[in-house]
């Protein structure tokens, strides 16, 4: 708004001023028309006496505006009337035919004069136009190249902090797993072989320190599974999720078992198709169903069941338990990174297990959420883009090759 308030008063600015230039104009124009009615004089002789000074006016007007060429027009008139209109050396005209004729050229050169005066004005509002639109261009591609700048940088700083990121999960996967694994090797020689002389206390200590070292190296394998899916990249295609939920259910049940513990886990099939990553999808129904045979109630078997519903171009899979629950107040948070809600001598675990569903959804372009009370079990849910049928898959086949 103030550019174009600038730009209208600079216009008016320069429609007002009256400048050496437009007034040399004037003069010249009027000086030639002058001349060559006087060369033509002999033969003109009292007729025509303002139509050469019309032609001045109009060239007048044209380069300085109204103002300009009114000057043309009073100069103009002074000089036909006291050279060429008799009484020759007089302003004022013989007869009532030169009186019409002074009066018909004054309308003319005003009207030429405001249509001139008018036709400039459009054409400085054009330049002044033009000038913006250069100018606001300039600032787009300042700003373009800005931006262009600024995305350079920040691709280097997230391509550094993936290195980075890829560098201490070398160093986690290799560094830190050695001595880990050591520590539990020798840990177990010495329940082993050596367990009767330690007695009672000793054997606890050592029996600690395996479970320890099994707890860091769960929390190692779940760090580098939420390290790669935040960066690895994923390819989604039309997938099963009764196949992979069966096969979930299968491990969950023989970990649960081999733990002494009573899980059952009920596919409900077929699960609606969806628009999935494998392994991704996979980590996150073995994640749900692990996570819903852990939290049962104490002295109850786990009772786990897992469905599909459609929902539109949506696919929402739900993990149903009857454990535990999560209050209302809690569920907001629980799928953040080392979120827990018991400690780990009641329910063991690394509190990242919600985050790597999460956020595994999340790269597939899905949502995932929970509705549960307190003691009553939980309902987690994942909802992904359903899976395109075989007809759809043949169309998109074409286009590409299109």
């Amino acid at each position: 708004m103030a550019q174009a308030t600038h730009a209208m008063l600079g216009l008016a600015a320069t429609e007002g001023a009256v400048n050496f230039r437009s007034i040399l104009v004037a003069l010249l124009s009027v000086g030639a028309a002058f001349g060559i009615r006087l060369t033509l004089d002999p033969v003109l002789q009292d007729r025509a006496p303002f139509l050469l000074f019309l032609l001045a006016v109009v060239a007048a007007s044209a380069t300085g505006g109204a103002r300009v060429g009114i000057l043309a027009t009073v100069i103009s008139a002074v000089a036909a009337l006291w050279t060429f209109v008799p009484p020759r050396g007089s302003l004022l005209p013989q007869s009532a035919e030169f009186t019409l004729e002074v009066l018909v050229f004054a309308a003319a050169s005003l009207a030429v004069a405001l249509l001139a005066s008018r036709m400039r004005m459009a054409r400085l509002r054009a330049e002044a136009g033009e000038a913006q639109q250069r100018q606001a261009e300039a600032e787009v591609r300042r700003l373009n190249q800005h931006l262009e700048t600024l995305i350079s940088e920040r691709t280097a700083e997230l391509e550094a902090a993936n290195s980075q990121l890829e560098a201490f999960s070398y160093t986690v996967s290799h560094d830190l797993r050695a001595p880990l694994r050591g520590m539990e090797g020798f840990a177990r020689i010495l329940l082993d072989d050596f367990g009767d002389s330690l007695g009672s206390q000793g054997k606890r200590y050592a029996e600690r320190i395996v479970a320890a070292a099994g707890r860091m190296e769960g929390l190692i394998n779940s760090l580098l599974t939420f390290s790669r899916l935040q960066r690895s990249a994923v390819a989604l295609r039309t997938l099963d999720p009764t196949r992979i939920a069966r096969s979930c259910a299968k491990e969950v049940e023989a970990a649960a078992a081999s733990s002494a513990g009573d899980v059952t886990i009920q596919v409900d099939a077929p699960i609606p198709s969806v628009m999935a990553e494998p392994v991704i999808l996979g980590q996150i129904i073995a994640n749900l169903l692990t996570n819903a045979a852990k939290f049962h109630k104490e002295g109850e078997p786990a009772q786990v069941r897992i469905w599909g519903e459609t929902r539109g171009k949506r696919v929402r899979i739900w993990v149903e338990d009857a454990g535990i629950g999560i209050a209302p107040e809690h569920q907001a948070k629980i799928f953040g990174a080392f979120e827990r809600l018991h400690g780990q001598e009641t329910y063991p675990g690394t509190g990242i297990g919600l985050a790597i569903v999460k956020t595994g959804a999340e790269r597939m372009g899905g949502t995932v959420g929970v509705e549960s009370m307190a003691g009553v079990g939980a309902r987690f849910w994942i909802e992904l883009a359903a899976g395109r049928t075989a007809q759809e898959r043949d169309e998109s086949h074409e286009v590409d090759h299109a």
